[in-house]
């Protein structure tokens, strides 16, 4: 190793060096689906994925919400046991098993070949030396050298292999958001076919969920700032206390984790390597759910990489990924300012219930006085002041319900165009 590699510490490296075509550092859903696609178009590439954890799939970081294309994005059917529960009433979101997932899709990539080492970190990576990159892979076994053609970062928020590379930095404290979460079964749930986020004034604008995952079982947490993290347990026993939405039941598991509230990351790859999902910082900040952006970026990579070659893998080779981001830039960019405007606006009332679903909406009905009062309630200005009267603008519109509750007359009413009910609203006469 010359000069310019960077490694953690001084360990002891083999001399003997394992050569891969592509090196996929990571085996969450973005790593797994990178390799997966890969070695699916390509059966003799040389793949090798490496993960720190002892075990693909374990511990479990996440609520485990997602959209029901995930799998039509990764191309594989689902197996048995993989799907929890389908969220009718929030758009066809579901509720996955990740450890299954995981650890089920770990194993279908060694049966097609790639070579899967648990327990196995990245250290160490050199700068690109016009065909490939050799990096430093520490285990139990020590520490050997491995040169790829290609490394796919996909080792989530905290990435150590974008960092090692010199195309990000660490996450300061207040761009994250700290979860606490229980998995309770056996319980009472108001409404087991929908989404629940409560913003609340406590958590500083940031939100209680309840997430259902059958019809009396859901994950219940809290996200919050990082510096509220001390004692947030006794601040979630006591808000699941309180909440008249699910009563009952027992406590399986506990999750910890936390994810980005910042933009997505826009340095994406440099020569010889691409950085996804989590570790691209691809992750909603409204709602915290990052799988189904680590899968779309996990396929576009290996897909681009498959489309280059093996010689054609520099960063003017590479540039392209970030123009295939587009649509996921666009979503995360539209969700992390309505996080915001959600954090500034809840964080300074009471609580308020958003039951999520891209189609409900708030409408006008016939008890409206036309006193704008709710212009200036609205979190995404959907409401708004016209020459002959005020107006909810249907596109803009998240269905937070904020104008709902704090309507004085009723004037406002929660619409869901899947109904049968027709609202006589869309513009009022002041």
């Amino acid at each position: 190793m010359n000069d310019r590699t960077t490694i953690r510490r001084d360990p002891v490296i083999e001399s003997e060096v394992v050569e891969v075509d592509v090196l996929v550092v990571g085996g969450g859903p973005a790593g797994l689906t990178a390799a997966y696609t890969l070695k699916r178009h390509a059966q003799n590439l040389r793949v090798l994925l490496i993960d720190s954890r002892d075990r693909i799939g374990t511990p479990v970081r996440c609520a485990e919400l997602t959209h029901k294309n995930l799998f039509e994005v990764i191309g594989l059917e689902p197996r048995d046991g993989w799907i929890r529960w389908i969220l009718e009433k929030s758009e066809g979101l579901i509720v996955i098993d990740r450890a299954r997932v995981e650890a089920g899709l770990a194993r279908h990539l060694e049966s097609m070949g790639v070579c899967v080492e648990e327990g196995s970190s990245l250290i160490g990576i050199q700068e690109h030396d016009g065909a490939g990159r050799m990096t430093l892979v520490e285990s139990d076994t020590g520490v050997k050298r491995v040169w790829a053609r290609l490394v796919i970062a996909a080792d989530g928020v905290s990435s150590s292999t974008a960092s090692l590379a010199g195309i990000s930095s660490p996450l300061a404290l207040d761009q994250l958001c700290s979860c606490l979460a229980y998995r309770i079964e056996g319980a009472w749930l108001e409404e087991p076919a929908n989404v629940m986020f409560d913003f609340r004034p406590e958590l500083e604008g940031h939100y209680f969920w309840i997430i259902p995952s059958g019809i009396d079982e859901a994950s219940v947490g809290v996200g919050v700032p990082p510096h509220l993290g001390e004692g947030l347990q006794n601040r979630l026993d006591a808000i699941i206390r309180e909440c008249p939405l699910i009563e009952g039941g027992r406590v399986t598991s506990t999750v910890v984790g936390s994810y980005p509230a910042v933009r997505a990351a826009r340095r994406v790859h440099a020569d010889g390597l691409i950085v996804v999902g989590g570790a691209a910082r691809l992750v909603d900040a409204l709602s915290g759910e990052g799988i189904r952006q680590a899968v779309h970026s996990g396929r576009l990579a290996a897909e681009l990489a498959l489309e280059r070659g093996p010689d054609n893998l520099g960063e003017e080779d590479l540039a392209e990924f970030a123009e295939r981001l587009s649509p996921i830039y666009e979503h995360l960019d539209e969700e992390i300012e309505k996080f915001h405007s959600l954090r500034d606006r809840f964080g300074r009332s009471a609580a308020k219930r958003l039951m999520v679903s891209d189609r409900v909406i708030a409408k006008l009905n016939q008890e409206c006085t036309g006193c704008t009062g709710c212009v200036a309630l609205c979190p995404t200005q959907a409401i708004r002041v016209i020459p002959r009267g005020i107006e909810v603008r249907e596109d803009q519109c998240i269905g937070c319900g904020h104008c709902v509750w704090e309507c004085g007359v009723r004037g406002m009413e929660i619409h869901d165009p899947r109904s049968s009910i027709d609202y006589s609203g869309g513009t009022r006469q002041t």
